[in-house]
């Protein structure tokens, strides 16, 4: 149960929180990171998306460096194949965290900004899932990452609507870990 109480009424006063949530997230990313091995470009990128957010998550301000990381795993994301990819789209979303703007709460609009939140867990469990074949990988990531929760990502996460469940495994991953935290919240 969490009794985190929080001023989440825009992204500037919510950067304390968005800073331990890009903590948390950190360690998924970079156990997937391997899986680039075979792409050297799309492993720099992902690897300097990744020290940018750890900077940041460190204090460092939000600013350009997370804005030019993010673009530049994302533009190597499009020349690699699907669990690269993925690994590329968990680093991009990584750096995007800080910028999850906690003024767009409800419906579709929220949902969408939730996704900052759940992006780099759900990408790096599908890219494992890919590279491996087996959805169990996923669903065990998944679960490790709501064990490794801090409570104040349940908060955040359930300051947005919640995940819808969509047909496709990427938006079904992002429903899962959704339901997962809010319920580490009650």
């Amino acid at each position: 149960m969490t009794s985190v109480k929080l001023d989440l009424t825009n992204a500037t006063t919510a950067q304390p929180e968005l800073r331990q949530a890009t903590a948390w997230a950190l360690p998924f990313v970079e156990a997937v990171l391997p899986l680039l091995a075979a792409a050297p470009a799309a492993l720099a990128r992902a690897q300097e998306a990744v020290a940018v957010a750890r900077q940041y998550a460190q204090g460092a301000p939000r600013g350009q460096a997370l804005r030019a990381a993010a673009m530049a795993v994302f533009k190597q994301g499009k020349t690699v194949p699907p669990a690269a990819k993925f690994v590329t789209k968990a680093a991009c979303a990584l750096d995007a965290m800080a910028y999850t703007h906690m003024d767009l709460a409800a419906g579709a609009p929220g949902a969408l900004q939730a996704q900052h939140l759940l992006g780099p867990i759900v990408y790096s469990a599908y890219a494992l899932e890919l590279a491996t074949g087996d959805p169990t990988q996923a669903e065990q990531l998944l679960d490790q990452a709501v064990a490794a929760a801090p409570p104040v990502v349940a908060v955040l996460v359930g300051h947005f609507a919640p995940q819808p469940d969509p047909p496709n495994r990427v938006g079904q991953l992002m429903a899962m870990l959704d339901r997962a935290l809010r319920a580490d919240q009650k």
